[in-house]
């Protein structure tokens, strides 16, 4: 691969690692958050389940937008406006303002995975999409796995509201790296303009009715329950079921050792 390929990985990979911290940041933070603005876990259930909502809403659009006018535009456009969703949960005090932020957050992060997608089949051959998008989705794996020290760090040093806003400002430094990095291809890989003719009906009844497609569909369904389950709700249950008063001391020293 060529060194603008290299770019093009590393900042697709980047993209889906800052998409990752601020879309597993309330799982983290929800033990935090229910104690200080006197919620019940109820209601955090509600505000993690806002996000999935938005985010099968807008996935369809986005990815319309996408084909209309671009993915430069359209991956910039949602990645910024799902980091300042995410920053400004920092400055909510209640219900309502929770629920409107994570719905927001899920709106911008609905984009990610489709607007990668298109940007790796437009800007690598057959050969090597494969590799690409393996990096490409390395990057979210990356990022799940970084959410728990980094937040602890955060709201161990300073607050939940401190670190919300830290992470999602922080976001929007990929946002720069994005429009000034990203070149979108005059020509695509077979040398015509445009890869597909976004005019040609899509045969959605057919799709919906084939056997293949069907079993993708479920197998996606169970699959995606198991990740929500483990990325939204398994941290604050560990928080709450292990971190009494002498965990939470020594899970503040450990952090801070790891954190450096």
């Amino acid at each position: 691969m060529d060194a603008r390929k290299l770019i093009l990985i590393a900042l697709l990979g980047g993209g889906m690692f800052v998409n990752a911290i601020d879309r597993g940041a309330l799982g983290v933070a929800a033990p935090q958050m229910l104690k200080d603005l006197k919620m019940d876990p109820g209601v955090m259930g509600l505000a993690l389940s806002a996000f999935y909502c938005s985010y099968i809403l807008f996935m369809v659009p986005v990815g319309r937008f996408a084909d209309k006018y671009g993915a430069k535009a359209a991956y910039g456009w949602a990645a910024a406006f799902w980091s300042l969703a995410s920053a400004a949960t920092g400055a909510i005090h209640g219900f309502y303002g929770l629920i409107g932020v994570r719905l927001a957050v899920g709106a911008g992060e609905a984009g990610a995975n489709p607007l990668a997608a298109k940007v790796v089949s437009e800007n690598f051959n057959s050969e090597e999409r494969a590799r690409a998008t393996t990096w490409c989705l390395s990057g979210t794996k990356l990022g799940l796995a970084a959410v728990p020290v980094l937040m602890g760090f955060l709201m161990t040093t300073w607050s939940w509201r401190v670190a919300f806003i830290v992470t999602g400002l922080a976001s929007i430094l990929w946002c720069c790296a994005w429009y000034v990095l990203f070149k979108e291809p005059t020509r695509s890989l077979e040398g015509t303009y445009g890869t597909v003719s976004t005019s040609e009906s899509i045969p959605w009844k057919r799709l919906l009715v084939n056997r293949s497609v069907l079993g993708l569909m479920i197998t996606k369904f169970f699959l995606d329950y198991l990740w929500v389950v483990f990325l939204s709700w398994l941290p604050s249950y560990l928080v709450q079921r292990f971190l009494g008063s002498n965990h939470v001391r020594l899970a503040r020293r450990a952090c801070r050792t790891m954190c450096g």
